[in-house]
């Protein structure tokens, strides 16, 4: 682990991941069983979050092949859920099958330098490239899910989150994977995720509710969601 990072801020990163990755999986099983499409995409999603809290859980310096993983499979939460809303008979999208080009160059990255760039900061690289995806990728699936206001104020919210992803592959590049990840950082990734956690699986949710959950109010569906008698 990095000297230059307090333990606590290691902790609050672990905490906002898990809550992160325990939101997605309860909106899976609470909601989306019946819908075979958007269960797999919440699953997808709740794996992105797994990888994360591995990444933040590491004893040494966090392996970035984790991170990139991640972002790869929140493109293809997002692809899914794109394909439900415009129906399984359109053509496969550039933003699914442009993550396996940058797939394929991470592979590399394990045996071979790429373009005479150290493993750690190829990945780093490759790990935003695919967050980049990634985020164009949810906010085309959200277009699809939510009212535009919502839409907007979302795009807003991942630009701040890619901005952080390029603040970070810049210090690991520039300042070496030590001094990659600040305290105020870490905060700021931890808010931005849970930000966009609870918006994007909120809105799946919306969107894939049974007939049974549509009758529910609000607060009906709350206690759903916290296994409580309705």
């Amino acid at each position: 682990m990095p000297t230059d990072l307090l333990p606590e801020t290691y902790r609050l990163s672990w905490i906002t991941t898990f809550l992160c990755m325990f939101y997605s999986i309860r909106c899976a099983t609470a909601f989306l069983l019946h819908n075979a499409r958007l269960f797999t995409s919440a699953a997808l999603f709740s794996l992105t979050w797994a990888l994360v809290l591995t990444y933040y859980g590491a004893t040494s310096s966090p392996p970035e092949v984790l991170s990139a993983f991640a972002a790869f499979l929140t493109v293809y939460s997002a692809g899914i859920v794109i394909r439900d809303c415009k129906g399984i008979g359109q053509r496969v999208s550039i933003w699914e099958w442009l993550p396996l080009a940058f797939l394929g160059a991470l592979a590399t990255t394990f045996s071979l330098p790429l373009v005479q760039l150290s493993t750690g900061t190829a990945l780093v690289i490759l790990s935003t490239c695919f967050y980049a995806v990634g985020d164009v990728a949810i906010c085309l699936a959200i277009w699809w899910l939510a009212p535009k206001p919502i839409f907007a104020a979302t795009v807003i919210l991942f630009i701040i989150y890619l901005g952080f992803e390029v603040q970070y592959a810049y210090r690991f590049i520039a300042l070496g994977s030590a001094n990659g990840m600040t305290y105020w950082l870490q905060i700021e990734f931890g808010v931005c995720k849970m930000l966009m956690t609870a918006i994007y699986m909120t809105l799946l949710v919306r969107h894939g509710l049974s007939a049974m959950h549509r009758k529910l109010p609000w607060w009906k569906l709350i206690l759903v969601f916290c296994k409580l008698p309705v």
